[in-house]
């Protein structure tokens, strides 16, 4: 996707790219004025902080978060597979967290592995032989044989920003708000943050201090309804209590059931 991106950045002539380059500090004056660490500075009358979650934009414009740790780290494997792409995302749950299977082109996947820091750590120590005799171990057996091509991991942390903008700069996406990739729901909720301010915008003809308060109070309000959804479906699943099994096995069931309900869900989450 973002290789997609990328290469159609050439399509606008209203696109310059600043590239290998890196932003230093912003100068705040009437206007913002970026230092690059090349050197170059590039004055702007707004800047659009998407640069994820450790957003620099977001600290040196003096926007503070709302964090906690989730306890978990996510590791994610590329693995080659003996059989051809399978056409189908699936995931199961564990008490220590879940395990998911992502489908890339060809015979290629990722893997997708929640544990402890520990337990991670230790998993990332592995040779790649070790790791495929781990993953052989702890995945179902419809994964087949399977080749560790590369793995990486990182900490589970819910992060929300105090506010969307400030000296006139506006967070979108994961500079703005981090989510439990549980569902794969963060992407889609930064989308919905571009698709809402540039609305806001084309129907005001501007950027000024009404929109920005607009685009804070409709896309907060969204985005933390999909943060404690994932925390709740997270915490429903984390654990292995009978009663609570049972509970949520029926919610699924009555979940799978629910046709309109189900289908208006669904759309939500994708953003339609």
């Amino acid at each position: 996707m973002q290789l997609g991106l990328w290469n159609q950045f050439s399509q606008f002539d209203g696109i310059e790219l600043f590239c290998p380059d890196s932003l230093a500090h912003i100068e705040f004056d009437d206007l913002p004025r970026l230092h690059l660490s090349s050197g170059q500075q590039i004055q702007a009358q707004w800047v659009i902080g998407a640069d994820g979650a450790n957003s620099k934009v977001r600290e040196l414009a003096g926007i503070g978060i709302t964090a906690w740790d989730y306890r978990q780290h996510c590791m994610l494997v590329n693995v080659e597979t003996e059989r051809p792409q399978q056409d189908i995302t699936w995931q199961q749950f564990f008490p220590s967290g879940p395990r998911s299977f992502l489908p890339l082109c060809g015979n290629q996947g990722s893997l997708v592995w929640y544990d402890k820091p520990q337990r991670i750590k230790q998993l990332l120590a592995m040779t790649p032989k070790q790791l495929e005799n781990e993953v052989h171990a702890y995945f179902p057996s419809e994964l087949g044989q399977i080749k560790v091509l590369q793995s990486g991991a990182f900490p589970l942390t819910r992060r929300h920003a105090q506010s969307y903008s400030n000296n006139r700069c506006i967070l979108m996406g994961d500079s703005a708000h981090t989510i439990n990739p549980l569902a794969g729901q963060g992407v889609n909720l930064g989308f919905k943050d571009v698709a809402k301010f540039i609305e806001l915008v084309v129907e005001s003809e501007c950027i000024n201090n009404e929109v920005l308060a607009q685009y804070e109070s409709q896309r907060k309000r969204d985005n933390l309804i999909m943060q404690s959804g994932m925390d709740v479906f997270y915490k429903g699943f984390s654990n292995d209590l009978l009663p609570l099994k049972i509970a949520r096995n029926a919610a699924l069931k009555i979940a799978d059931k629910a046709g309109p309900i189900k289908e208006k869900v669904l759309k939500y989450a994708l953003g339609l």
